[in-house]
């Protein structure tokens, strides 16, 4: 089952490059002015604002750009009490304040729970802006009104929000005149942007959106334990941070961190003959706890991981188009075979092209068995 998780974890409409720019800028030479705030105003307090978020539901288009790059999507949102949900195609996502995250396919009639381990993922993935007030040195302040997307909004400003990122702003608009619903936010740093907005609002949110529809099945889990004896080495380098698991067929998963943490599905099928796919998975990866594989940096600790999907990873066969097929010639053909007791594959990463590095597995067989 082909999907990109992060996908849907990035709002997003094409942003023109000067934004990127000028990220830094909030105030823009098409933004209208920032007007002062009534006595009464500010007075106001912006973190209850955000607290008080009503329920709702509205179509909502979002912008990422990064440099000079950008993506688009348009999608239906909502809010029900602690549950927020996005439809984006055939997928519905509905996190739960500060639990796990229900994952719907409307076209395979699956479901599945995850964990978002990445606190700023949650917050893009949702825009459930409530996350926030659990940052204990985030500020909030509210500047002033602006008039924006034909409301007069409050724009609440949020700093101090990620310590490893500490130019990272976020800017909310909120309309007192729609239950002071934040309609609208711009996310930035100096090397990247994230705007959206909402319209067609409802304040009546269909319950269902946030259910498992009858006649739908949890997604199959598919289990790799860790191998704990394999060594992986990049070149004559020992990768200390790689990582392999294996199921119960034998098939390696191997990340290996070079110019990008790549991923390779390793078929040992003989002593002689040996497969390589990569990068490995279409289907999401998690671990035991439902945390995605990509947000979680511990991964190589995990005595086992799972891949959801109504397929067998051994059933797949590799597209025409994949990296796996499109580098054959890069390099020479991967082979294996037993070394003191050890089975032990070598097949050319990904980067060969510009590296010419040639990636070693050896392994005690009998590891998972």
């Amino acid at each position: 089952m082909q999907r990109q998780f992060l996908a849907i974890l990035l709002p997003a409409i094409f942003i023109a490059f000067g934004l990127v720019a000028r990220a830094q800028d909030w105030q823009r030479e098409n933004d209208p002015p920032l007007l002062p705030l009534t006595p009464e105003e500010q007075r106001l307090d912006p973190r209850k604002i955000i607290a008080e978020q009503p329920d709702f539901v509205a179509d909502q288009e979002g912008g990422y750009s990064a440099h000079r790059h950008g993506i688009r999507l348009q999608r239906r949102v909502a809010k029900l009490g602690n549950r927020f949900a996005v439809i984006d195609g055939f997928w519905t996502t509905v996190t739960d304040l500060g639990k796990s995250v229900l994952s719907m396919n409307g076209n395979e009639r699956e479901y599945e729970f995850l964990t978002i381990g990445n606190f700023e993922d949650r917050i893009l993935e949702a825009c459930d802006f409530r996350e926030l007030l659990s940052l204990p040195k985030a500020t909030f302040s509210i500047r002033g009104r602006r008039v924006m997307y034909g409301s007069s909004c409050l724009e609440i400003e949020v700093s101090n929000i990620f310590e490893e990122d500490a130019g990272r702003k976020l800017w909310l608009l909120s309309d007192p005149q729609a239950q002071n619903l934040i309609i609208a936010f711009r996310s930035f740093n100096e090397h990247n942007v994230t705007q959206l907005h909402l319209s067609n609002i409802s304040f009546k949110p269909p319950k269902e959106l946030f259910e498992i529809p009858p006649g739908y099945s949890e997604i199959e889990k598919f289990e790799w334990k860790r191998v704990k004896s394999a060594r992986v080495f990049f070149g004559n380098t020992l990768n200390k941070d790689a990582f392999v698991f294996q199921n119960q067929a034998g098939v390696l998963f191997v990340k290996v961190f070079e110019s990008y943490p790549w991923t390779y599905l390793v078929f040992p099928e003989s002593e002689k003959e040996t497969r390589v796919d990569a990068p490995a998975f279409g289907q999401t990866v998690v671990t035991a706890s439902g945390d995605l594989l990509s947000n979680t940096d511990d991964v190589g600790f995990s005595k086992e991981l799972f891949t959801l999907g109504n397929e067998d990873i051994n059933d797949e066969v590799p597209q025409s188009d994949s990296p796996s097929t499109a580098k054959k010639s890069d390099g020479p053909k991967p082979r294996g075979g037993i070394q003191n007791g050890k089975r032990w594959v070598e097949f050319p990463s990904l980067d060969y092209r510009t590296n010419r590095t040639i990636i070693r597995i050896e392994w005690d067989e009998a590891a998972i068995k």
